[in-house]
């Protein structure tokens, strides 16, 4: 443990570009409520929104954000420059901006990240915002048709469990959930116009405002740094960055990797209720639809307890469904990790380039079957991360764009088969020493 602590010390003083998070280690703090109250005090912005040097007050006008208003209140009092950047994908006129122009913000940022014109990230931007002009940002029929026959299959299939309690049954309605909660997790990332089925989301122990802020506004923005929640919520039962780990705790993280995805959804549920309870979250109308799916359960099979072993048996199978498939995306000895070298040129899609992989989900690799691939495996994964605020059934139309950027910057990307994925997963849980071979 003292080694440990060591390189966090050491984080914390020679990368002050991956600051280490306030209350970070803290147990309590390991949900995405919490994170942005740790946000909020890192990022020092005197209760307004911070784009890269300059704060805004953009009180009052979550009602007209075209985004929806959770995004605008849920960034309050923090520097939002990453989700500014990256989810407006056409840009913002500076005429609206200085509206709401408050003053300069008194220090430089705390996040190594940047969006120059001339950079990696800006170039793709503006060629994708091409072909978005004509084909639009939110989903089309087939995207929504299959987020409704995914939902309405669950729902069908728990139904059925209710007629007839069998753990067959269980599972045939964990994999409909754990394939509709991955297809809504693209739309938790929309516009508010385009996403109400996020609400298909919340059918789990996991939620999708929640996951909002530790998905979308963590994990996308500050993938595998210190400030990605999805890194530190596992500590220190599963250990990604590269740290020193003995030999006995790295063959167990390979045992309880699996375990820790089949148990995330119940985890998530109990720190739901602490939070509520004793750190003043909010409750939320769709907290009850799990609950509800569990009553419903009991009044079917007058069976209290088999009836809690079903429903959990369906909520731990999907969820071990989603985070598996989650997590092997952007874990490998090869991707970036906090304690590894930075590259010299901090564009923030060089960063995501670095820390996000995918299997080949082309149509022409696929054919008929590319698009429900895509829709129930977190998208076509890097251009997803590229640009989160587009509709899965957008993204194939980007690789063009990706493809040209990427040759004009000399950077290369390689896809991995799903094998390929889960073995590098592994392999990065083993790795202690920090790459540091990055130019």
């Amino acid at each position: 443990m003292e080694e440990i602590e060591e390189i966090k010390k050491i984080g914390k003083t020679e990368d002050p570009g991956d600051c280490y998070p306030t209350h970070r280690d803290e147990f309590t703090w390991k949900s995405g409520t919490q994170w942005l109250r740790a946000k909020v005090i890192d990022d020092d912005c005197e209760g307004f929104w911070r784009i890269h040097n300059d704060l805004y007050d953009l009180s009052g006008w979550e009602k007209n954000h075209p985004g929806g208003k959770d995004w605008i209140a849920l960034t309050k009092g923090t520097d939002c420059t990453e989700a500014f950047e990256t989810f407006h994908v056409f840009g913002v006129s500076n005429a609206l901006l200085q509206k709401f122009w408050v003053k300069k913000a008194n220090g430089p940022r705390r996040y190594r990240f940047t969006f120059n014109e001339d950079g990696f990230f800006k170039t793709l931007q503006r060629r994708a915002a091409k072909v978005l002009k004509k084909v639009g940002t939110g989903p089309d029929w087939l995207s929504t048709i299959t987020q409704d026959f995914l939902a309405g299959s669950f729902l069908l299939c728990f139904v059925l469990l209710c007629y007839s309690p069998t753990y067959p049954i269980a599972f045939l309605a964990a994999a409909f959930l754990g394939m509709s909660n991955n297809s809504a997790h693209n739309y938790f990332h929309l516009a508010d116009k385009f996403a109400w089925r996020r609400f298909y989301f919340d059918l789990s122990f996991v939620g999708s405002r929640e996951w909002r802020i530790s998905h979308a506004l963590s994990h996308h923005l500050y993938t595998n740094t210190y400030a990605d929640l999805e890194i530190s919520s596992v500590e220190p039962f599963l250990e990604f960055l590269p740290v020193p780990k003995g030999q006995f705790r790295r063959m167990l993280q390979h045992v309880i990797s699996h375990v820790f995805a089949f148990v995330s959804y119940p985890a998530s549920l109990i720190m739901r209720i602490y939070l509520i309870l004793f750190e003043n979250d909010e409750v939320l109308p769709e907290h009850s639809l799990p609950w509800l799916q569990l009553l419903i359960l009991t009044a079917a099979t007058q069976n209290p307890m088999h009836s809690l072993c079903l429903w959990l048996t369906m909520h731990c199978s999907a969820g071990y469904m989603l985070v598996i498939q989650k997590t092997t995306t952007h874990h490998g000895p090869e991707v970036y990790h906090a304690g590894d070298k930075m590259r010299t040129d901090r564009d923030w899609g060089l960063h995501t380039l670095e820390t996000t992989r995918d299997m080949d989900k082309s149509s022409d690799t696929w054919g008929v079957f590319a698009k429900p691939l895509v829709f129930t495996t977190f998208g076509n994964h890097m251009l997803h991360h590229m640009f989160p605020a587009v509709d899965h059934s957008k993204l194939e139309l980007l690789y063009p764009a990706f493809y040209e950027t990427m040759k004009e910057f000399g950077e290369k990307y390689e896809y991995k088969s799903f094998k390929e994925l889960i073995v590098d997963f592994h392999a990065q849980l083993d790795r202690t020493e920090p790459n540091l071979s990055r130019t």
